[in-house]
Parts: structure tokens; sequence; C-alpha cells
């Protein structure tokens, strides 16, 4: 797996910090304080896998050969459309989206949000 954390999120400490996501000179001081990496690598958990980084070449150069802005354009039909199903075909069942919609602020998912999401989410694993 790779990593692409946007520049704007440098310096802001991620939701789950790891041991490999510290400062590289500060990695094996062993103390009990985090010093996070000022760069997209901050956001590292722990030691990547050797063998799950063995396709991580052949998926650089499909990126690559697609073009980061044209995959963005690609994700942002993508999730728009989703939203638009989610809008006309759930919204009477108490579905909302919780991601912003505007095509600037949103990533490449959707979160939906539902007064009994939590026993929703039981019925799913459940079933």
């Amino acid at each position: 797996a790779g990593l692409y954390v946007n520049r704007k999120h440098f310096g802001k400490l991620p939701g789950l910090a790891g041991w490999f996501g510290s400062k590289k000179d500060k990695q094996f001081d062993m103390e009990h304080t985090f010093t996070p990496a000022e760069t997209a690598g901050a956001y590292q958990i722990g030691t990547p896998h050797v063998l799950s980084l063995a396709p991580l070449i052949g998926s650089l150069e499909i990126f690559a050969e697609a073009g980061i802005e044209n995959i963005r354009q690609k994700s942002l039909q993508i999730t728009r459309y989703l939203m638009y199903l989610i809008e006309h075909e759930l919204k009477d069942f108490g579905f909302a989206i919780g991601n912003p919609r505007d095509d600037a602020r949103r990533g490449g998912h959707v979160s939906l949000e539902h007064d009994e999401a939590a026993r929703i989410c039981k019925s799913l694993k459940e079933n």
C-alpha cells in the first residue's frame, strides 16, 4: 500500500499514531513521548510487512500511467454518483450523507449517517 497525504495536513497529529510515524531521528529513542514526522510519514503506523509491499511497484506504475488528476476526477465522479443515489434512494429510510458535498472538501469516500447507525451496524455484522 502507498500513502498520500495532502501538504495541508502536515503538522497535524494523525488520529492513530504509531512508532513508525515519529521523526526518524527520534524513532529509536524509546521515549514515552511521541514526536511526529513533519511529512506524510507521520501517518504511518508501523513497519510495513515486506511481502505486502511486493505489488506496490505495479500499482504505482498504474497510478503513473493513469495520472493522479484523472484518478481524482474519476473518484469525484463516483462519489458524486453515490451521493446522488443515497439522496434519491435512501433518504426515505433515514439515511443522510455525512461528508462534505463540495468536491474540494471531499476525499474518495462517502460516509452515511443514520439515527439508528449502531443498531444497523450490529445487524449487518450478524447477517
